[in-house]
């Protein structure tokens, strides 16, 4: 490998103790590295070991994602820790902010203010965008996600800036040889395991240091030393495929579902007949629920267990799509340390984020069953069975998405057919919504302002209130992380 100009770094969570701190730039000096991203706070001993070692010092603060109100807010802070690190020296660069919301005109003119006054010292910042970023003039370097534009700098290998790629670890070794030899400024994601970074933050607990917690050596250890000390460009690596999604249980629970429908279907005649009228006759079933004389209760329990175990496999796939990506990285630095917890237990255990969301989803069913019952049914003297099957059955959208569930466990048309299936239940959702409502006023007959109450209590409306509400109190937020998703 050709000698490189640009340093080769590592994210460096420094240890608090001193002895393990001086022991690890050693090791990271060992292997040919020379650059670390540390936080700001690191101690003066730590400043002056890395100078006697040669290990350039890009030091930063822990405000992330922020947009230009946070960052107008915390600009006097940022200020006075890169005049303190001017001030004292040894770091070769000071890091503004992790991911700015760079679009904004505001937001360059503080950056560029801000690295004005903590001058001499050179400043950088993480990008949340690709290559050019709208505020690479404001500061001395930008580190990318990734790219492959000669002359940038990245923030990050494998894991660019800390957002993953969903690869195996053997790929993680596989593919450095080809990111080191750019002529860029290059930081691998990161030098151990351990707790998320409080500077360069990754929600997800997985195994991408150079070194396990333990501190024993990955296979990207002799990657990265065989081509900085030895300038290896071939390395002795078995092929890595992206690791791959355990089809069976979709396949599984697909069936399981399948089956319970097929057996409700076969030991009520009752569920067959109402199946004909909903679908051929509509106001026939509507005359039947009123009417009352048809119990349906197994029927819709397995109704119900179907709508919400389908919505929470669909809520599990979605996560493995997102839970590596920018909008989860910013969602997650945004949150308190317990909210940081429940996200970390949801995204990296998927039988819990499938349970909690399959709940979540029973539980708003059956609450919009009993506030039509107590709306519009009980003053008919109908049971809450009739109002179970109102909110029930223009659900039945939602099974079509079965076959996706389970046949979506790999294959690059997955990533797509999730996302359809997705906008394809949050849209049947508005429409069954709409027909409940219909449904239940046709049937009951209830007065005017019951009527209303029954337009305003569904789900979909609590759920839009709520989001207007949200978009009202944290617009610039939700702009950002609209970017973010298409970046």
């Amino acid at each position: 490998m050709p000698a490189r100009s640009q340093p080769v770094g590592v994210v460096w969570d420094t240890p608090s103790d001193g002895i393990r701190a001086s022991a690890d730039l050693l090791s990271i000096a060992d292997l040919g590295l020379s650059a670390v991203r540390a936080p700001f706070n690191v101690s003066a001993d730590v400043r002056r070991q890395a100078d006697t070692l040669g290990i350039s010092l890009f030091l930063e603060t822990n405000v992330l994602f922020p947009v230009a109100s946070t960052l107008a807010d915390t600009a006097g802070w940022i200020r006075a820790q890169g005049s303190r690190l001017s001030t004292e020296g040894g770091a070769a660069s000071f890091g503004l902010a992790y991911a700015p919301d760079t679009r904004k005109a505001e937001v360059c003119a503080l950056l560029a203010e801000i690295a004005a006054a903590v001058a001499p010292i050179k400043t950088h910042f993480v990008s949340a965008y690709p290559h050019p970023d709208p505020c690479e003039d404001a500061v001395d370097v930008v580190l990318y996600r990734g790219g492959t534009v000669a002359g940038t700098a990245l923030a990050g290998v494998g894991h660019p800036a800390g957002f993953g790629l969903g690869l195996q670890e053997q790929a993680y070794a596989r593919f450095m040889p080809d990111l080191l030899g750019r002529e860029a400024v290059v930081f691998l994601y990161r030098w151990r395991d351990g707790t998320p970074s409080s500077f360069a933050p990754r929600p997800l607990r997985e195994h991408w240091g150079l070194h396990a917690a333990d501190g024993s050596a990955r296979p990207a250890v002799a990657v990265v030393g065989g081509a900085l000390r030895e300038g290896r460009t071939v390395f002795d690596r078995p092929a890595a495929e992206r690791a791959s999604r355990p089809a069976s249980r979709y396949v599984l629970i697909g069936w399981i579902l399948i089956i319970l429908l097929l057996l409700a279907d076969l030991r009520s005649l009752r569920f067959r007949a109402m199946v004909a009228r909903y679908f051929t006759a509509h106001g026939i079933y509507r005359q039947s629920v009123a009417d009352g004389r048809d119990s349906l209760a197994l029927a819709n329990l397995v109704l119900l267990v179907s709508i919400a175990v389908l919505i929470g496999l669909l809520a599990h796939l979605t996560n493995s799509l997102v839970r590596s990506g920018p909008v989860v990285a910013a969602l997650w630095s945004w949150a308190g340390p317990g909210q940081r917890a429940v996200l970390d237990v949801l995204l990296t255990r998927p039988v819990l984020l499938s349970a909690a969301v399959a709940s979540l989803v029973a539980i708003s069913l059956v609450a919009w069953a009993g506030l039509l019952y107590l709306t519009a049914v009980r003053p008919s003297r109908g049971r809450f069975g009739q109002a179970l099957t109102l909110a029930l059955w223009p659900r039945w959208p939602v099974l079509l998405t079965l076959p996706c569930v389970m046949l979506v466990g790999s294959g690059p048309w997955s990533e797509v057919a999730i996302l359809a299936a997705c906008g394809f239940v949050a849209a049947t959702g508005i429409w069954s919504y709409v027909r409940t409502s219909i449904d239940t006023v046709s049937c009951m007959r209830p007065g005017p302002v019951r009527a209303v109450l029954v337009w305003l209590l569904a789900p979909e409306v609590v759920a839009g209130v709520a989001a207007l509400v949200a978009l009202w109190s944290f617009g610039e937020e939700f702009s950002f992380l609209r970017s973010l998703a298409g970046s």
